[in-house]
């Protein structure tokens, strides 16, 4: 008889990418939730941050540096880009930014200013990387319907509880631990320019509220 192949719909593991370019750095550390900041194909200050938090994690030494074990660790599943398809509530969604203070508190929220933008953000990268790797598309008349390459980021693979949020002022970074204080994700973050404005000291989640509508 015929060897037993298992089902015959069963898809196919997707290929391992391989970390060789600054890009696929940080594309692989966004997708573990090592944040390096927007994804721009630039290795800089944030991703090597993102990197020794990552090298944290794992127990290896924390250089900043990508040596071979660090290389192979970062490997991810899934190809490195892949296609956004514009829809009609994202062309709804664009607002035009007030200029004051006082003209953004009278918007109906404070929306992205253009598609760019919201693309850019959504896949958590920079828009001259997609502007870089679209360039014939034009932006200004994107419609429903059009297509842009953009980044494949993913959700990080996160399988313990959140038990402790810790925010270093001095580093501007966001770091999420578990229960047993292990490091889960890691984001960089602006603060308050004003000193005064920081809040220090610890601080309890009372209330949280699953997509807000403001």
């Amino acid at each position: 008889g015929s060897p037993n192949r298992g089902p015959l719909n069963q898809s196919p593991q997707p290929k391992i990418m391989p970390v060789r370019t600054d890009f696929d750095l940080q594309l692989a550390l966004d997708r573990l939730g090592f944040s390096p900041g927007n994804i721009d194909g630039l290795s800089g200050p944030q991703t090597r941050t993102a990197l020794r938090a990552f090298q944290s994690r794992l127990g290896l030494a924390a250089t900043g540096q990508l040596d071979a074990n660090t290389r192979q660790r970062l490997a991810t599943r899934g190809g490195a880009w892949t296609t956004y398809v514009v829809k009609t509530n994202d062309v709804r969604s664009l607002r035009p930014l007030g200029r004051t203070w006082t003209e953004k508190a009278r918007q109906d929220f404070l929306a992205h200013e253009s598609l760019l933008e919201l693309i850019a953000e959504r896949h958590h990268c920079s828009e001259r990387l997609l502007q870089r790797e679209n360039s014939r598309v034009n932006w200004a008349h994107l419609q429903p319907g059009s297509t842009v390459k953009v980044p494949a980021i993913a959700a990080p693979p996160v399988q313990s509880r959140v038990a402790v949020i810790r925010i270093r002022l001095a580093d501007r970074t966001l770091q999420v631990f578990d229960d047993d204080g292990r490091l889960l994700l890691h984001f960089p973050c602006s603060i308050a320019a004003r000193v005064d404005k920081r809040p220090m000291g610890e601080l309890k989640v009372d209330v949280v509220a699953p997509g807000p509508n403001y």
